[in-house]
């Protein structure tokens, strides 16, 4: 897998967990027989704390570097922590509705102490610790 990640990162120009330009994955569920619909898949892995500014700034859009934050630990926590989707729903709600900075960031906020809370660790920070099993 390392390895596999590093001719990524060289193909790309990027580094996952990077503070300017994050290399950020989709990573699926595997299964030996794919039945579509069945797989769960996280967007957004590779992001966190130190670079979430990073990216706002290489694409112009604060906005859409924290709403894909706020999407990552959506997901991770409904799939990788079992966490119900409901307990991150309505306090999504609030930060899409409204699309503001702040919004987006207390949410952030929210889903992170929801993740720690349920699960006694707080989110992994270190992007490969957001892709595999180490938590």
């Amino acid at each position: 897998m390392e390895s596999a990640l590093g001719w990524l990162e060289l193909a790309q120009a990027q580094r996952l967990g990077g503070e300017k330009d994050p290399l950020l994955l989709s990573v699926r569920s595997g299964a030996s027989i794919s039945m579509p619909g069945m797989m769960d898949t996280i967007l957004n892995v590779g992001i966190n704390d130190a670079n979430v500014n990073g990216l706002a700034v290489k694409h112009r859009n604060v906005t859409f570097a924290l709403d894909s934050y706020r999407r990552l630990l959506q997901m991770f926590g409904s799939v990788s922590y079992k966490s119900r989707s409901n307990a991150f729903d309505q306090a999504s709600e609030v930060a899409s509705l409204d699309g503001k900075e702040a919004s987006l960031r207390q949410t952030i906020l929210s889903f992170q102490q929801l993740i720690e809370y349920r699960t006694g660790k707080p989110f992994p920070m270190d992007p490969r610790a957001q892709f595999c099993k180490r938590w």
